[in-house]
C-alpha cells in the first residue's frame, strides 16, 4: 500500500488582484497556473468553466464538479498506464514508464514539460524508490503514485530551475500543506523542519532537490516515520 493518497487532481488558482507571483516564467503551461488539491480537504469556489476553457478540455467538461475532474484524470492515468503496457501484463518497465511520461496526452503536457530534462539516471532511481515491492515494474497503483509525485514536484518548483530549492520547499508545506503525507507535513515548516527534509534527500548536498532526490525525500521520510510508530 502508498504510503499516501495519489487521489488528487490539478485545480486552476485565479491570482487575487495585486498578488506577488515571485520570479515564476510567464509560459501559458506552466505549473504556477495550478494548483495541486487534494480530494477531501475543504476547497476555494473555482471557475471550472473558465479553467477546463484554458485547458482545452473540450465543451463536454464544462461546469464539472472538482472530483469528476479527479474521477476523470484517474480515467486518463489508467488509460496511459494500458496504452503503453505494450506487453500487457498489467506492470511498467522503466522504458514503458518513460514511455508514459514523454507521451504527448495534452491533459498532462505541463508535465511533460517539467520531466523535458530529466536524465535516465532521474528516472531510474525514483522508479527504483516508488517500486515499493521491489519487483522490478510498477503497477497501477505505484503508477498512480509517481504521476502524483512528478505533479506535486512540478508545482513546488516555482523557478522551474529542475530543482526544488529550501524556500520553494518551505513555501510549499506553508500554503498547501495537505498536498504532503502526513510524515512530511508533521514537522511543520519551521527552519530546522525543512533542512532535515532537504538533508533527507539530498544525496550530492548541494542543498537542492532534483526529482529522484525529491521522490527520496518523500520515501525515506515517509518510511522512518512508519518505523518509528
Amino acid at each position: 500500500e502508498p504510503s499516501f493518497s495519489t487521489d488528487h487532481s490539478y485545480e486552476r488558482k485565479e491570482n487575487p488582484a495585486g498578488e506577488d507571483e515571485g520570479d515564476a516564467d510567464d509560459d501559458d503551461d506552466d505549473c504556477d497556473d495550478f494548483v495541486l488539491v487534494a480530494r477531501n480537504p475543504p476547497r476555494p469556489q473555482q471557475n471550472n468553466s473558465q479553467a477546463q476553457e484554458e485547458e482545452g478540455l473540450g465543451d463536454d467538461l464544462v461546469d464539472v464538479s472538482p472530483e469528476e475532474l479527479v474521477e476523470r484524470e484517474q480515467d486518463a492515468l489508467e488509460e496511459l498506464f494500458h496504452e503503453v503496457d505494450t506487453d500487457k501484463n498489467q506492470e511498467l518497465d522503466l522504458s514503458e514508464l518513460i514511455t508514459a511520461v514523454v507521451s504527448n496526452q495534452p491533459r498532462f503536457s505541463v508535465l511533460h514539460k517539467s520531466a523535458r530534462d530529466f536524465t535516465n539516471k532521474t528516472y531510474a532511481e525514483s522508479f527504483k524508490k516508488i517500486d515499493s515491492d521491489k519487483n522490478g515494474v510498477l503497477n497501477l497503483q505505484e503508477f498512480k503514485e509517481y504521476f502524483y509525485l512528478l505533479k506535486l514536484f512540478c508545482f513546488t518548483d516555482r523557478d522551474k530551475s529542475g530543482k526544488v530549492r529550501y524556500g520553494e520547499l518551505r513555501d510549499a508545506l506553508n500554503n498547501n500543506p495537505e498536498l504532503f503525507p502526513p510524515a512530511i507535513r508533521q514537522g511543520g515548516s519551521s527552519r530546522i523542519a525543512v533542512s532535515a527534509l532537504i538533508s533527507a534527500g539530498d544525496r550530492d548536498h548541494d542543498r537542492l532537490l532534483d526529482f529522484d532526490e525529491f521522490v527520496r525525500m518523500i520515501v525515506v521520510t515517509a518510511d522512518e516515520s512508519q518505523a518509528s510508530e
